[in-house]
């Protein structure tokens, strides 16, 4: 407050001595546009440099303590009524009502009444949530114990009485287990022997049909004839009926490696022989091309000559007459070629030759393909010719009969077919079947076959009767077993079997167990007696756990409201303390508005400015008129803002005259306010400007 003070004093101070001139204002005042801007310009010429940074600083200052004050005057309802609702909160808080010791000492009462053995001094004024884990303990075993026993009025007497009981049955249940086993294991041999029964009897059904319509007849018929087929086929190998030709009589008395050679010896004689023929041939054949040429020549000259004469009856050489055409026709006669007997005995011989070398190379063929027959079955080398190759056509015969065979028993094959035999499963079954029928009988044999359907149907009935007996003792077993552990268990599955029983009754006898090592713990923790009823103990467990869960509950509540009302204690003081530091600052910033706003309002820049303006107008007027030219304005009365007035009357702001009349203003007033300067040289007065 004391700094607003002197900032006052000092501002009074300069608003009335401005002797100092700020020449940035001046600049300012000739150039800008803005008529604010040219405003404030006027205002800072005239009150100076140091008047006008400290009215700066104080309108800063001023916009500051406004926003500062506005802030805190926004802060203190908010912390007014915060503070009102945590001193409500604070108050109901510390009247809040406190009830957990009294649920608390109902709680250790029911403690006390049932024997409890902890020590309960101590915990007066105060609950532990793992006391609430042993009481549920205490409450999970009394209850297992009475769901063991099963029974209205369970006492710890009564569950060592049911324990002897239960012994007792396990031993009973473990001689009817015994026998039920062994039954049980017999029963189910037999069930697996019937059912083998019923699939060897269907088995041998599946397989009359085939041997009712002698289906196994065809199929070992069709494959012992493929067999065979393939045993013939062999022998021969790779030769082919076509590969054996007509033999000469002259090999056949011959072994097969002599006709071999003798053939080979005929083929390369046949083959020269056709050699030597086919050379003598083409010789002769060239010497008559030779004289048929002549020949043609010859009568080409005479019928020459005859078409030169014109005549055709003389003949050219010894002049003799002819007849008319009969010379023509000699020299046509003369002229012919005539094939001689030798070139015709030579193309004779030579297709004779070539025959006879054809023959033997067949000869040869036959003999080869004999050769391979007798190799490949290991014929004695004694045989000759002829004897294998009747043998090789016998085997070929044999082939040619099997092959009959086979189709007409495909074609049985079809036919069954289409009767409804299944041939895919043919192997199958009939692979099964012989393994049932064993050594009993033929696979094929249909009189075998339905003697053993006969046995096995008297099998089934044998085995379906032993089978009845079993399954009644198995039953008669279970309800025995089901009478003798009557009071221990009843079972919902009817179904169920002494093994089923032994077990159940096991799981009861561990559980009795269990209970009864539980009764020897909470005795650690409980008084009880022998005679005490269980139900009673739950009923009283159940009782303290709802006891101990209100007590835990209210001290829990008390716990937290304790905790809450700590914390509310200490944002109560924060807020009461944020209060009074937010009331105290809006109280000071208050103080320094007002001063501020009086220091505005009564020493403001506008009215030292109309003041400075008033006092020099006279000096302003004066030396305006002499700075500017033409005269177009003059000064006006300086109580607004139109400062000058024009030849017309017409009032004009400093913003709306040219910047040569507001620079000759300017300069005006600086000169008036500076009036030692008024004698200076104008350029001087220009470029302070």
């Amino acid at each position: 407050m004391a700094d607003l003070i002197s900032y006052q004093v000092r501002l009074q101070t300069h608003l009335l001595d401005s002797t100092s001139l700020d020449t940035d204002a001046a600049f300012r005042l000739a150039s800008d546009n803005n008529a604010e801007d040219i405003k404030e310009d006027l205002s800072l010429l005239l009150v100076g440099p140091e008047a006008s940074s400290l009215w700066t600083y104080i309108k800063k200052i001023n916009s500051d303590i406004a926003d500062k004050y506005s802030e805190a005057c926004k802060q203190i309802p908010f912390l007014l009524k915060e503070t009102d609702y945590l001193g409500r909160e604070l108050k109901r808080l510390k009247e809040s009502p406190s009830e957990s010791a009294t649920l608390i000492k109902t709680y250790q009462a029911g403690l006390q009444a049932i024997g409890i053995k902890w020590d309960l001094v101590e915990k007066s004024t105060s609950i532990n949530l793992s006391e609430r884990t042993d009481l549920e303990y205490l409450l999970r075993g009394f209850r297992s114990a009475i769901s063991v026993v099963q029974s209205t009025s369970v006492t710890k007497r009564l569950l060592q009485d049911h324990k002897i009981l239960v012994m007792e049955t396990i031993n009973t249940l473990n001689d009817s287990v015994k026998e039920f086993n062994a039954i049980r294991k017999k029963t189910i041999d037999t069930e697996a022997l019937m059912s083998k029964y019923k699939s060897d009897l269907h088995l041998l059904r599946s397989w009359m049909t085939y041997c009712e319509n002698g289906a196994p007849i065809v199929h070992e018929s069709i494959a012992q004839k493929t067999k065979a087929l393939s045993v013939v086929r062999k022998t021969i190998g790779d030769i082919f009926i076509d590969d054996v030709y007509e033999l000469s009589e002259k090999y056949e008395l011959h072994s097969i490696s002599d006709a071999l050679q003798a053939a080979t010896d005929n083929l390369k004689r046949a083959t020269q022989e056709e050699a030597s023929f086919i050379n003598s041939l083409e010789q002769i054949e060239g010497l008559e091309e030779s004289v048929d040429a002549l020949r043609s020549d010859l009568r080409s000259a005479v019928i020459s000559i005859i078409d030169r004469t014109g005549d055709p009856n003389h003949c050219p050489v010894c002049m003799t007459f002819h007849k008319e055409n009969e010379l023509l026709q000699k020299i046509e006669k003369l002229t012919l070629a005539e094939v001689s007997s030798t070139t015709e005995t030579l193309r004779q011989s030579v297709k004779s030759a070539k025959m006879y070398a054809q023959q033997e190379r067949n000869e040869i063929k036959s003999l080869e393909a004999l050769k391979r027959f007798a190799d490949t079955n290991m014929l004695s080398s004694k045989l000759v010719v002829g004897d294998i190759q009747e043998l090789l056509l016998s085997k070929y015969h044999d082939i040619s009969v099997l092959n009959e065979e086979l189709s007409s028993l495909e074609s049985k094959f079809e036919s069954l077919s289409l009767l409804g035999i299944d041939w895919s499963k043919y192997d199958e079954i009939r692979h099964a079947a012989t393994i049932v029928l064993g050594k009993n009988g033929h696979v094929s044999s249909l009189e075998d076959v339905n003697k053993h359907i006969l046995l096995l149907n008297k099998n089934i009935e044998i085995t379906f009767k032993e089978l009845s007996n079993l399954r009644l003792n198995l039953k008669e077993i279970t309800e025995k077993s089901l009478h003798g552990s009557a009071p221990i268990i009843v079972p919902n599955d009817l179904s169920i079997t002494p093994i089923g029983l032994l077990s159940n009754v096991k799981e009861i006898a561990d559980n009795l167990e269990s209970s009864i090592n539980f009764l020897q713990a909470a005795e650690q923790q409980i008084d009880l007696d022998s005679k005490d009823s269980f139900e009673e103990i739950i009923l009283s467990l159940e009782q303290i756990l709802n006891d101990f869960d209100r007590a835990y509950y209210a001290f829990q509540n008390e716990v937290v409201a304790k905790t809450e009302l700590v914390k509310k204690m200490e944002e109560l003081s924060k807020s009461t303390e944020q209060l009074y530091k937010y009331s105290l600052n809006r109280d000071n910033l208050e103080k320094a508005k007002v001063l501020l706003d009086h220091i505005i309002q009564d020493y403001s820049l506008e009215k030292a400015t109309q003041k400075s303006l008033e006092s020099i107008r006279t000096h302003v007027s004066s030396i305006f008129s002499r700075v500017h030219a033409p005269i177009e304005y003059t000064l006006g009365d300086f109580q607004s803002e139109t400062l000058l007035v024009s030849r017309s009357g017409t009032n004009h702001g400093i913003n709306q005259v040219s910047t040569g009349q507001r620079a000759a203003f300017a300069l005006s007033i600086f000169l008036a306010l500076n009036l030692s300067a008024e004698s200076a040289l104008q350029s001087f007065l220009l470029m302070t400007l």
